[in-house]
């Protein structure tokens, strides 16, 4: 398993690279769109919104964004980074929810051995 310090430098670095200015793409942003509906059809598929809400919304809004730009304007730089933003978003939903199930579950490991210390006390 990948630390959350890992993922976190990860994505920062996506994001940073998402945001310098590169050549202008004359081509659609197929591939960063789809990137990001994979994503964020697997934030759904794990739920990932009963424990980031906020991120799996901002994925949905940026992707519905860079849809409607690419269908309506010349292929530019503004969609295929929206599309990344989205990718971002949802890839941080889905660790976000991980996180926050292994909390769940390493708090009620602690309560089990709790239990059985009280057990093995009495």
């Amino acid at each position: 398993m990948v630390s959350l310090s890992r993922m976190t430098g990860a994505l920062a670095l996506l994001a940073l690279a998402g945001g310098c200015t590169g050549p202008q793409f004359t081509e659609p942003p197929t591939v960063s769109l789809s990137d990001a509906e994979q994503a964020l059809e697997e934030a759904h598929a794990t739920r990932a919104a009963e424990f980031a809400a906020l991120e799996v919304q901002m994925a949905e809004d940026k992707l519905k964004q860079a849809r409607s730009i690419a269908a309506s304007e010349e292929p530019s730089n503004r969609s295929r980074h929206l599309a990344e933003q989205a990718e971002i978003d949802a890839r941080l939903a889905i660790m976000k929810a991980e996180t926050e199930r292994l909390q769940q579950i390493k708090r009620q490991l602690e309560e089990n051995i709790e239990l059985l210390r009280e057990e093995l006390d009495s």
